[in-house]
């Protein structure tokens, strides 16, 4: 049954259906795709009337690894670029940190897929991690890696556990002995994947959980251990497994309901996450609005302070984090239609809050940090990625 809705979701998002001749109850027509390799990718820049620059035609992906600051002090994005459905493919942009476009690549050219994050090596190397289709049915997923030189020309690609029906990468990033450590999910668990800088695989483990949501941040610690940031029965978690990605402990934040989209490293030695919390009404389960959830924690977890940020009459959603180099903090995300800054001290206060009402853009996703303390903001605009260069307070 779940195959059958997914085939009618395809078909009505693609048109494969002929509006005009409804087919018989219970039958459904297939969708048809031309090979990959004939998808044209052309994503360009431009600045829009409210000062956006944006890239036409990519799709960044979400939470803050998807935008990252390169070792030239330029920037590198990676998210999907073509239409804009399923049949677009992986790529990665770099752009100066105006959003000039220098170069854009296409990964696994002959395939549909999606980059979902990337990090960079003492070598200024590129790692992407995504999903591409193993065929074009656009259902079953590969967990695909590449690697690319700082001019973004392809080393390597590679599939791993294509025996499997559908996993995905979400999370790549890079060990204190040059290994390379992915974190997926595969049929609602989570996944561990470790290679070598060459691509080949170390180790794959499954870590099978009724309770895991998707993995939507990974940060890794300087003794080599793995932190995950996700959700597990609607709290905001946190997950710690060792460098042979042995578990080692979980812990959860927030009573319900809250969820985690990512975590920094502060330099007071502690950690900083981000997410969501809702407010219901009463004891019922309806949804009353909701606040950017931000938790201070040290490197083990153990809770210094929370906070919960936003204007109320907005659904707040946090994303993504940054620290100053005073120890406040920057945070990005979306509410309701817009996107937004909030920028808080060093005990998780609030000190100014800028909600942007481009009405071309509509999620926010990650935010850097610039040599001269700005702030790079990108996220979802009309057919493809805004991206905007501002101050604290948004200017």
């Amino acid at each position: 049954m779940k195959n059958l809705l997914f085939l009618f979701a395809i078909c009505f998002l693609f048109g494969a259906c002929n509006k005009d001749e409804a087919p018989e109850p219970n039958t459904y027509t297939p969708p048809t795709y031309g090979p990959a390799s004939e998808v044209t990718v052309s994503i360009n820049s431009l600045v829009d009337e409210y000062g956006y620059t944006a890239l036409k035609n990519f799709y960044v992906g979400l939470w803050n690894h998807s935008t990252i600051p390169t070792a030239d002090g330029q920037v590198v994005l990676v998210g999907r670029g073509g239409n804009g459905g399923k049949n677009s493919k992986m790529v990665l942009v770099k752009t100066d940190t105006l959003g000039d476009m220098l170069y854009f690549t296409e990964i696994f050219d002959d395939r549909y897929g999606s980059a979902s994050a990337v990090c960079e090596d003492a070598q200024k190397n590129l790692y992407v991690v995504g999903s591409t289709y193993k065929d074009d049915t656009l259902q079953n997923r590969a967990l695909s890696v590449a690697k690319l030189d700082a001019d973004g020309h392809i080393l390597w690609e590679n599939d791993y556990q294509r025996t499997l029906e559908s996993v995905s990468g979400s999370n790549i990033a890079v060990l204190p002995n040059g290994e390379l450590i992915i974190a997926g999910f595969y049929d609602d668990n989570r996944v561990l994947l470790k290679i070598n800088a060459s691509g080949e695989e170390i180790a794959f483990e499954i870590k099978e959980s009724p309770n895991y949501d998707v993995t939507n941040g990974m940060l890794v610690l300087e003794d080599g251990r793995i932190l995950v940031t996700g959700n597990k029965d609607q709290e905001l978690q946190l997950t710690w497994y060792d460098t042979d990605m042995n578990l080692i402990k979980e812990k959860t934040y927030g009573p319900r309901i809250a969820h985690g989209r990512s975590t920094i490293r502060t330099k007071d030695g502690g950690l900083l996450s981000v997410g969501k919390f809702t407010y219901t009404t009463g004891n019922s389960n309806v949804i009353d609005s909701q606040a950017v959830f931000l938790v201070k924690t040290d490197l083990e977890g153990e809770i210094i302070w929370d906070s919960k940020l936003g204007d109320s009459q907005y659904s707040n959603d946090g994303q993504s984090l940054k620290e100053n180099e005073d120890g406040s903090i920057v945070l990005s995300g979306y509410s309701d239609n817009n996107h937004m800054l909030i920028y808080v001290d060093a005990a998780g206060n609030e000190i100014n809050a800028t909600y942007f009402t481009d009405p071309n853009t509509f999620r926010g996703e990650n935010i850097i940090k610039t040599e001269g303390g700005r702030n790079i903001l990108t996220g979802g605009y009309e057919r493809g990625t805004f991206f905007i260069n501002v101050d604290n307070y948004g200017n």
